[in-house]
This record gives C-alpha cells, sequence and structure tokens, in this order.
C-alpha cells in the first residue's frame, strides 16, 4: 500500500509507542551450479566465446529437463566437451542469464540462456578428474554426478565440487582451448545436439 507523503498527523515527544520488530528480509538464493555437456564439434567452447550469449536447448531428456528448470540467474556451470574422444573434459565456465523457457518449436522442452564466463588456460579431461577424485585429496569431487549419472546432459554440481575445481583449475586464458577432434560417436541422451545459434536466433534441433 502506498504511503501518502506530508498530511499524516505528527507525534509529540513521548508519544512514540513500541513497535513489533519488522521481520528479517529472507536472504537470497543460494548460488547453484551445474555442468553442461555439448560435442564440440557441434557447439564449443569456442563458439559461446565468440557469441556471448547463447540458449541451451535440444535437450530430451526428462532428467536434464527438470534441471533446466531449477537453474536461476546467476548460477554458474561447467562447460564440458563430450564425446571429443582424448578432449573430453571440462573446459570453461557460463553463468545462468535466463531462466528455463519453453523451446518455442516443441513447448513441452526447456531451454535456458546462457553467457561465456571463462575458458580454461588448461582443460580438465576426463581421465584426469578421475584420478583426481581417486587420490587423497580429491574426496569433494569423488561424488560428482559425471561418475554416476555418464550420459545427463545436464547434472547438479555441489558448491564444494565447484570449489574445489575452482582452487584447481590454472588462471583463465586468453582464448579457449582448441578443441579436440570429436573421434567417439556418441548414444544415448548426453550424444544429442545441443543448438547453436546466439540466444536470439536459437532454433532447437531435429531429435
Amino acid at each position: 500500500k502506498a504511503r501518502a507523503v506530508g498530511g499524516g498527523k505528527r507525534k509529540r515527544a513521548g508519544d512514540e509507542t513500541p513497535s513489533a520488530s519488522a521481520p528479517a528480509a529472507s536472504p537470497p538464493p543460494a548460488r547453484a551450479f551445474w555442468l553442461l555437456k555439448s560435442e564440440p564439434s557441434d557447439y564449443s567452447i569456442h563458439d559461446l566465446a565468440r557469441e556471448g550469449t547463447t540458449a541451451w536447448d535440444g535437450v530430451r531428456s526428462v532428467v536434464a529437463r527438470a534441471n533446466l528448470r531449477r537453474m536461476r540467474v546467476g548460477d554458474g556451470a561447467l562447460f564440458y566437451h563430450s564425446s571429443a574422444g582424448k578432449g573430453t573434459g571440462i573446459v570453461g565456465e557460463a553463468t545462468v542469464v535466463r531462466e528455463a523457457y519453453p523451446e518455442p518449436e516443441d513447448p513441452a522442452w526447456s531451454r535456458v540462456d546462457v553467457r561465456f564466463a571463462r575458458a580454461w588456460a588448461r582443460p580438465l579431461l576426463l581421465p584426469e578428474l578421475r584420478a583426481v577424485a581417486a587420490s587423497e585429496g580429491g574426496q569433494a569431487i569423488r561424488g560428482m554426478a559425471l561418475f554416476r549419472q555418464a550420459r545427463l546432459s545436464v547434472q547438479p554440481v555441489t558448491e564444494a565440487e565447484w570449489r574445489f575445481l575452482q582452487e584447481w583449475t590454472p588462471a583463465p586464458a586468453e582464448a579457449p582451448p582448441a578443441a579436440a577432434p570429436d573421434t567417439a560417436p556418441a548414444t544415448g541422451e548426453a550424444g544429442k545436439a545441443r543448438r547453436r545459434k546466439p540466444a536470439a536466433q536459437a532454433r532447437a534441433p531435429a531429435m
């Protein structure tokens, strides 16, 4: 309700009465973290760096779709090159800038918009990631969904996992790392085409 400016009854000194304390403001929602998979031959960290922002669509898994719909503006995402042979692994980061909305061509499915955050100076390739997780100091990432749900293209990442990987990764590179050729054909949902147009022009790929 709007409060009128002026015209209110003016209290005299001593007329003040105790009032209940205003309820504490709700804390802002905690930032969440994710891992997004894309085959570099379809859409790579290079493409996102060049475009700046893109719509992350083409997801055809109900579990991955549910994860997209849980994303909030400001969430962080690890960019993972999948089905890239020896180049498979985490290569950079993105930030969610628009929450889930329907794909125009098929509203039953959702997409989000993400913005390029940085490319890692050196990718954390899957064999090394597994080795780090198995090492004595790798407890923080040992339970990553990446190891338990290998085919899922949109995965949650815990804050502990995110922080561990932030400490591990070298300083940002001036340019994204070179994408390895796509030598291993993918099957299942994680290998699906992940759309690749700037956000304003994104089109869902054929299933």
